[in-house]
């Protein structure tokens, strides 16, 4: 709906001063569907929001106890292994077209990243690149097959701290670093293979 057509169900003008009549939107469909009601003022996280509950998450934890974690910190040189696993939310349909990919920030180091099929022990190695400008990393995952609901898949990332920033600047004491880890894909929802696009 663009400014014309909400002004013109929404007193005419679009002002409230200017009468009682305020609009309502009645959304019919004979597939699944999500409705979006926004606000987009200073306070639209307010308005913003669906009743779709989410097909798949994303759990994340470091998944190695041998690090030399003292006073919550992990020290220059130890190794730590972040898994995030997938777990589909009672979907029976495959996750088509997957992309996966994992940013870790600058200052820290990436030995590997794999995606593991846990169910099948097939292995998918990420490839890793390194932006010269911010020190970023991101691993990216190529060819990967659709996700099946009843198998499990787990990122793991390999991480250690590095004693300096990519540019050469010292990483100050007690510095919190965080990955991030997006997948998205495709869900076949129905018969008439209508696709949805879902990213988390």
């Amino acid at each position: 709906m663009n400014l014309a057509q909400w002004k013109s169900i929404y007193n005419g003008d679009g002002k409230p001063t200017s009468g009682a009549d305020r609009p309502y939107l009645l959304v019919t469909s004979d597939n699944e569907i999500s409705v979006f009601n926004t606000n987009f003022n200073d306070n639209w996280m307010a308005y913003f929001g669906t009743s779709k509950t989410q097909d798949f998450t994303i759990s994340g934890d470091v998944a190695d106890p041998t690090l030399g974690f003292i006073n919550d910190c992990y020290g220059i040189g130890d190794t730590a292994i972040i898994q995030n696993q997938l777990t589909f939310n009672n979907v029976q349909y495959d996750l088509l077209n997957p992309s996966v990919d994992v940013v870790v920030p600058d200052g820290a180091v990436v030995f590997y990243s794999n995606l593991e099929n846990i169910t099948t022990n097939q292995v998918y190695p990420g490839i890793i690149s390194i932006n010269p400008n911010t020190g970023k990393t991101t691993i990216v995952f190529l060819n990967l097959p659709s996700f099946q609901p009843l198998h499990t898949y787990v990122i793991e990332t390999a991480v250690t701290l590095s004693i300096n920033q990519y540019n050469g600047q010292l990483i100050t004491n007690r510095t919190l670093l965080t990955a991030e880890t997006t997948i998205s894909g495709m869900f076949m929802v129905s018969s008439n293979k209508q696709l949805k696009r879902l990213v988390f």
